[in-house]
This record gives structure tokens, sequence and C-alpha cells, in this order.
């Protein structure tokens, strides 16, 4: 997520090179300026990620959706979703967030971390689910490797219309 990196306990800690950035867009976004204002504004800064954890940091150029997406991602009040299951990461860790749930709100003109054009920007184009929640964090309590993350479906056996999904996770490793 932008404004964090993954610390070796897998949590989300501010990224000292961003996490000022990131919460100024948030700001930006309070005080009424728009999505392309925001835009432009962190494009002039400079703005770097990282791309893998041992990785330096490469030039990154926002676009009108990354502003959108990061503005409707609630991860950032320190709520992480998970189906219809909330977590308010402030109670696991020490999680930083960058603006209150309140302020989310505000920003998306919603009152609900359920409102459609929340819930919209976590659906990929297209309707399909991608299996990709906590994807490279839960380890094989056998072989210590990441283990494979899916999504299984039932469907109807009359309509075949899918009637609920779960995740699931496999090892790959063939012992």
């Amino acid at each position: 997520k932008h404004g964090y990196e993954v610390d070796r306990e897998r949590r989300l800690q501010p990224d000292p090179r961003n996490f000022a950035h990131v919460s100024h867009m948030f700001k930006m976004a309070l005080a009424g300026k728009s999505q392309k204002d925001i835009r432009i504004w962190i494009n002039r800064q400079g703005y770097t990620v990282k791309k893998l954890q041992d990785s330096g940091y490469v030039t990154h150029e926002w676009d009108k959706d990354d502003v959108s997406k990061l503005l409707r991602d609630p991860l950032y009040t320190g709520v992480f979703k998970w189906g219809k299951t909330y977590v308010d990461l402030t109670k696991l860790y020490d999680f930083e967030p960058m603006l209150s749930v309140n302020e989310f709100y505000e920003i998306n003109k919603a009152d609900s971390l359920d409102s459609s054009k929340i819930l919209a920007i976590h659906r990929p184009r297209g309707g399909d689910i991608k299996a990709d929640m906590l994807r490279g964090m839960v380890y094989c309590a056998e072989c210590r490797q990441t283990l494979t993350s899916m999504i299984i479906e039932k469907k109807d056996a009359e309509t075949d219309e899918v009637v609920s999904a779960r995740y699931y996770y496999k090892c790959e490793t063939e012992s």
C-alpha cells in the first residue's frame, strides 16, 4: 500500500519516504481538491516506490485510477475488510492510520464501508473476483512455503449461478 512498507512480521508500517506524501493527498481531498489536482501535486513530488521488499526505490507516475483507488481504500483508516468481516488494525498492532473513518466517509461522500462507491473499487473490472488476499503472507506449517490463494465458488445446481464463494489456501509443494 502506498505510504506503508511491510515489516518482518508482515505488518504495515509507515514508509519514511512516502507516508507524509500520501497523508497529504488525503488532506488535499478533505480540503476539496480534485483528484486531478492531487495527481498533479504527487507527480511533482518525485514520488518513488519499492517494487520488491529488498529492492531500491523507483519512480511511480500516478494516474487518475491510482488516486481514485487510494482515496477509496478503507485500509488507510486502519480498517481491513475481508469479505463481510472488518478488522481494526489499530487493535491488532501499532498501525498508524492516515485518516479517521469519518474523514474517509467525508472524502467518499459515503456513510458506510459497504457503500457501492467503496465496494466498486475493490471489484476488478468485468466483475471477476481475484484471490489475492494475504498473498505471500500465509505459509505452510510443514514446508514453510507461501500458500497459493484461490476462491472456491458454490453454484446453484439448477441455475448454475454462483451463490457463495470462499477463500482457500493450498500448498503447492509436492511432498
